[in-house]
């Protein structure tokens, strides 16, 4: 059964024809672990939940330019680095 957050994050994948190895990626997670997080079998951590709301906040401010993977996945980690130490 999807989550929430299965729900939000699966939307967002379909949204930009990725797999779940390509969102895995972006996210620095494993795909084992996101379809964990994604069908309700595991609980996502708070900075991955909150790494996915920055994806979709960015997704739909139109000031922001649409990033390509790489700077999505850059995005993420300044986000974790700044947030988490």
């Amino acid at each position: 059964m999807l989550t929430d957050f299965g729900r939000k994050a699966r939307a967002y994948r379909l949204r930009h024809d990725m797999l779940l190895y390509d969102m895995a990626l972006i996210m620095r997670l494993g795909t084992a672990q996101l379809s964990g997080y994604e069908c309700g079998r595991e609980e996502p951590p708070a900075d991955v939940v909150a790494a996915l709301d920055t994806l979709i906040r960015v997704e739909n401010n139109p000031s922001v330019p649409e990033l390509t993977e790489e700077q999505r996945g850059a995005l993420l980690e300044f986000w974790r680095i700044t947030k988490h130490g």
